[in-house]
């Protein structure tokens, strides 16, 4: 399966904001894993009959947001850069810590939206808002899409 951005777009969305370095990077499979991250969540819209992936969407006319593109790059940065999201889960809702005579405790009522969904970018989250049902509003429907 492919993933929502290619390799040539990635680079190019890097030069701007992040260049990526590492010349022995395999980003073609970050960008996969990225993908299969972002298509573990429910979206608005209606599928293209007999796609794989969550998008394109019908509403888009078949072609994949620049959006949900940057996400998957930014998500794959993050991903490149070590962001591990089960160790950020497991941090963030870690209360009690102690090593010999030093403890630390934190007050982690909450987990932010982005850990708790899977994603490793919290700008690629914040470019996947627009695709994503608001959380407030109850919905019927139990097919995922």
């Amino acid at each position: 399966m492919t993933a929502y951005a290619t390799t040539e777009e990635a680079y190019a969305y890097a030069d701007l904001r992040k260049p990526i370095t590492i010349a022995s990077v395999d980003l073609e499979r970050y960008l996969t894993i990225a993908t299969d991250m972002m298509d573990a969540l429910r979206y608005t819209g209606t599928l293209v009959s007999g796609q794989e992936r969550k998008f394109p969407r019908v509403e888009d006319e078949g072609i994949i947001p620049t959006g949900i593109k940057n996400a998957c790059i930014e998500n794959a940065l993050s991903l490149i850069d070590g962001i591990d999201v089960d160790l950020e889960y497991e941090n963030l809702t870690m209360i009690s810590q102690s090593y010999a005579n030093i403890r630390s405790t934190y007050d982690r009522s909450t987990v932010p939206a982005h850990i708790a969904a899977r994603i490793p970018s919290l700008a690629a989250w914040r470019l996947m808002q627009p695709f994503l049902p608001d959380p407030r509003e109850i919905g019927f429907n139990s097919i995922r899409s």
